[in-house]
This record gives structure tokens, C-alpha cells and sequence, in this order.
């Protein structure tokens, strides 16, 4: 191998890169000993080389921008954080003016944006779309990639005023937009857009669409962390609800067997009302059937006379007589709030009347 031989690689090399224009390329060419008869030739082969070595570089900043956001996915739990990054991602790939995510509402059909990057306009950053309307609408219903060279020229049918306002608002012109699919079902759809005329390519719509995929993978991992929380908080909710009833059942048995032992014992009822008042921190009266007061749970006076009761009272007893329950007092400024009628059988022999809760 000669001294020369190398330069002339190395010559033959720059006028395959963009920094050698074609002039500069076709006097290396001479310099080199080409045939003139062979530059044209020569020329398109290294135009050819050119142009594949563009789109191997922007393959491998489109891989490059795939595989950092799947990383991110593993890393990031903030939903809102991860989808903005998702969207700078989409956006730097692209090299579009605009970038912008849309979520779908699975109840009204709506689509509203949630994410945007490099918007300037409010219209366009708070813009929610009527289901059946503008190109979301389109790629939505159709679950397949859609773009428009000219927005101004796309079927009059889907334009919508507050989205044709916001397209206007930020001098959008090509839109690119790809579903956000799981399992079939639409989740959003992620936008880019020129403020020029431009051709969107099948070699630029995948690593789109493929970023898309990414993003569907957030929105249902964020769906099913909100099912998974609603339902923990049902569950907590259930407990509780077992825990008061367990809780309510034990002093309920507790009361039982302290009632049990006051009548055993003969205390009579003194010691019931006692019981109940101490259990229940109400104060407890006990009435016989024509409502006289046989005994109260406070120190007060007893009276052999009826007693004075409203009528919600007395109502409230009549209707623990029929369901042979506890009964509330509704209606009124009652000091008496539940009411329970002591029966045998088909007799009324009177009723334990408990006062509002202290507490």
C-alpha cells in the first residue's frame, strides 16, 4: 500500500458525509482519478449513501429515545411525570413544532389533552374534544394512525369550533395523531403537529405509534393502581363496618349477661335501667303500659302519673309494638330519641324510653 492510498480513502470517505457538498465532492472525485464519464454515476451512489446514513442516524436517535422511555417506565411512578416525559420524548424525536397527548374518556367519549410540549397556546394546552368531533375524534373511532397535510383542508363534517379555535390559536397546519391502544380499547391519542405543510412518512409514524404503546402502558397501569386503591379503600371500609358490628355484638352480649345477673340477683327495675344507662351513657326510663314512669336511671323524682310524652314518642312506641323493635323518635325537639316496647306475646306491658346521647 502507497502513502497515497490512505488519503485517498480518507478523501473518498468525506464525500460521503453531509459536510462535503456536491461540488466539493465531484473535485475530490477528478482528484482522485475518476472518470468524468463516471462522476454522475459515482455521485448518485454517494447521494444514495447520503440519504442512508440520514435515516440510519435518525433510526438510531428513534431507538435511542424507545429504549430510554421503556427504561423509564420500570423507574418512574408519577403518572403525570411519566407522561410529560413521554411527550418531550415523542417531541424530540419527531422534530415536530408540537407535541401533544390526549386522554379518552371512557364515560362521555370525550378526548381532553392532558400533556403538551412545545404549545403556547391555552386553547390548545386545555382543549377538550366532543366525542365524534375534529382528527382525535377520527383516530379514536378508527383505532389506526391518521394525518392531515393541511388541517384547513380536513372533512368539514369533524371540525368542531373550540378545536378549530385552538388549532388556529396555535398556527398548527400538519397533524400527525396515533392511538393509545390496550387490549383493543382506545385510551388517548398522541399528536405531532407543524406550523407548516409537511408529509408524514410510514418510517416516522412507527417509532410515533410505538411511543404511543408506551404511553398506553402508563394510562392502564394508572387505571388499574386507581381500581386497585378504590377497592383497598372498600375493603378498609367493609372492616370497619365488621369491626363496629363485632364491636356492637360484644357490648350487646356484655349488656345481655349484666341484665341477666340484675334480674337473677332481684335488683328489679332500678337495677335494668341502671344497666341499660351505664351501657348505652343514656339516660334510660322505664314506663308500664299506660306510660306512667316506673322507674329512671337519674336520681330524679319518680311519678306514678302518666307522663307527659309527645306524640312522636308515643308513636315511636306504637310502631316498636307492631315490628317488635327498636324504634326512632322522628320529628320534633324530643329529648327521647329511641323508644323499644316490652311485650309478651301479644300484651303490652310498657316501654323502656332511652334520652339522646351526652356524647
Amino acid at each position: 500500500m502507497t502513502d497515497a492510498e490512505p488519503l485517498d480513502i480518507a478523501a473518498l470517505f468525506d464525500v460521503t458525509t453531509d459536510n462535503v457538498g456536491d461540488e466539493r465532492a465531484e473535485q475530490i472525485l477528478i482528484e482522485l482519478g475518476i472518470d468524468a464519464t463516471d462522476i454522475a454515476e459515482v455521485m448518485t451512489r454517494i447521494r444514495g449513501s447520503r440519504s442512508e446514513i440520514l435515516r440510519l442516524r435518525r433510526r438510531e436517535n428513534e431507538l435511542a429515545v424507545l429504549y430510554s422511555s421503556a427504561r423509564e417506565l420500570a423507574q418512574v411512578r408519577d403518572v403525570d411525570s411519566l407522561l410529560q416525559r413521554l411527550v418531550n420524548r415523542a417531541h424530540e424525536m419527531m422534530g415536530t413544532d408540537v407535541t401533544y397527548l390526549s386522554e379518552f374518556d371512557i364515560v362521555t367519549r370525550d378526548l381532553t389533552v392532558r400533556k403538551t410540549a412545545g404549545a403556547v397556546s391555552p386553547e390548545l394546552r386545555e382543549l377538550q374534544v366532543p366525542a365524534g368531533a375534529g382528527l382525535v375524534s377520527a383516530i379514536a373511532e378508527s383505532r389506526s394512525a391518521q394525518w392531515v397535510q393541511n388541517y384547513s383542508d380536513y372533512t368539514a363534517s369533524r371540525h368542531d369550533d373550540a378545536v378549530d379555535a385552538a388549532i388556529v390559536a396555535e398556527g398548527l397546519v400538519s397533524i400527525l395523531g396515533v392511538p393509545m391502544l390496550s387490549d383493543g380499547q382506545i385510551l388517548g391519542v398522541l399528536f405531532a403537529a407543524d406550523r407548516r405543510e409537511r408529509r408524514f412518512t410510514a418510517d416516522q409514524i412507527a417509532p410515533l405509534s410505538a411511543l404511543a404503546d408506551h404511553a398506553s402502558v402508563v394510562l392502564q397501569t394508572a387505571r388499574a393502581l386507581d381500581r386497585a386503591e378504590e377497592s383497598a379503600a372498600e375493603t378498609g371500609r367493609a372492616l370497619d363496618e365488621l369491626r363496629e358490628h363485632v364491636s356492637a355484638r360484644d357490648k350487646s352480649s356484655i349488656v345481655h349477661q349484666d341484665l341477666i345477673h340484675a334480674v337473677l340477683r332481684g335488683g328489679g327495675y332500678s337495677q335494668v335501667a341502671r344497666t341499660l344507662s351505664n351501657a348505652l351513657e343514656r339516660r334510660t326510663t322505664i314506663v308500664d303500659a299506660e306510660l306512667r314512669a316506673l322507674v329512671m336511671s337519674s336520681s330524679e323524682q319518680i311519678t306514678t302519673t302518666p307522663l307527659a310524652l309527645p306524640k312522636a314518642v308515643s308513636d315511636a312506641v306504637d310502631e316498636s309494638r307492631r315490628s317488635g323493635r327498636c324504634s326512632f323518635v322522628r320529628g320534633g325537639n324530643n329529648t327521647i330519641e329511641l323508644v323499644s316496647a316490652i311485650t309478651a306475646g301479644e300484651s303490652f306491658l310498657g316501654a323502656i324510653l332511652l334520652d339522646r346521647s351526652e356524647g
